[in-house]
């Protein structure tokens, strides 16, 4: 089994009408080294390696469907009974310490029993020489196939490890068959906890409607968003579905049109944000004038 780590890459802040800043206190830097896989090493991705082999797991820098940027880890099975798994660069850690650690899986396979990990190895010294003094995992079962999930938790550090690697994979009941993949994406490993940053939201009029833009730092914990219409005190949603994270660890941007905006009267606008654990955040609001006489 293995174990699953965050790290958080605070982004630029972008001018708007309401800028707002949620970072969780104490908060470090990610760790991992080629996190999203977007350096390459030839085929693989650069900082990583496969383990269980020879014959045991195959690692390829995958560029078809990531959960951002324009890569992703496709960890694929030779039909080996341990569980098969890429591993980063040794790490350096502190003892002790309590580490957030995240990745995003996405897998197409129905396999039953299969459990996806993502593990932080710990060992006493400064160049993770074997063995390891402890390990922290997160797992999933069941397994959700076709969407990119996350996959997130915390481990605390044992009081004498001093370097550790992150591993990201999958396990099996019986042999993992051959060509079972799983792909990773966004892997983080940082000290602290990390709450949704939202860095801007903004509102204006455009055409016949109004354009409520914001932009998230960092939103590794966050499901989606809901875009609320105050007026004369009472708040109104205005989407239908939740809209959808992107997940990414260094944020994103996002827009929606409220084309039945009243033309007449103050409008005020408030952003909901909806994290996994079903907790919900409100920021804003942001004033819209009333639309000029023509």
């Amino acid at each position: 089994m293995f174990t699953a780590v965050r790290t958080m890459l605070v982004g630029l802040v972008v001018a708007a009408a309401l800028v707002l800043g949620v970072a969780s206190a104490g908060a470090g830097p990610n760790l991992v080294l080629n996190p999203g896989f977007e350096t390459a090493c030839g085929s693989v991705p650069c900082n990583w390696t496969g383990l269980f082999n020879p014959g045991g797991t195959t690692i390829v820098r995958d560029t078809v469907n990531p959960h951002s940027g324009s890569a992703s880890i496709a960890i694929s099975s030779q039909g080996n009974f341990a569980p098969f798994a890429a591993a980063s660069d040794c790490i350096s850690i502190s003892p002790s310490t309590v580490y957030t650690e995240s990745g995003w899986y996405r897998t197409t396979s129905s396999t039953p029993n299969q459990i996806m990990v993502v593990q932080l190895n710990q060992f006493s010294d400064a160049s993770c020489t074997f063995p390891p003094v402890a390990l922290g995992f997160i797992t999933t079962p069941p397994v959700t196939t076709g969407a990119w999930t996350l996959l997130s938790g915390q481990v605390t550090t044992n009081a004498n490890a001093h370097s550790a690697y992150l591993t990201v994979g999958a396990n099996c009941n019986v042999v993992c068959p051959v060509g079972q993949t799983v792909n990773f994406d966004d892997v983080l490993l940082f000290t602290g906890t990390l709450a949704v940053t939202v860095y801007s939201l903004s509102a204006h009029r455009a055409g016949k409607g109004v354009l409520v833009r914001w932009r998230t730092g960092t939103e590794v914990e966050t499901l989606g968003f809901n875009i609320f219409r105050q007026v004369r005190g009472k708040r109104v949603k205005l989407n239908r579905h939740l809209l959808p994270a992107r997940g990414s660890i260094t944020g994103a941007s996002y827009s929606y049109v409220d084309r039945r905006a009243p033309t007449r009267g103050a409008l005020r606008y408030w952003l909901q944000v909806v994290d996994i654990d079903g907790s919900r955040t409100w920021r804003g609001p942001v004033r819209v004038r009333t639309k000029s006489a023509t």
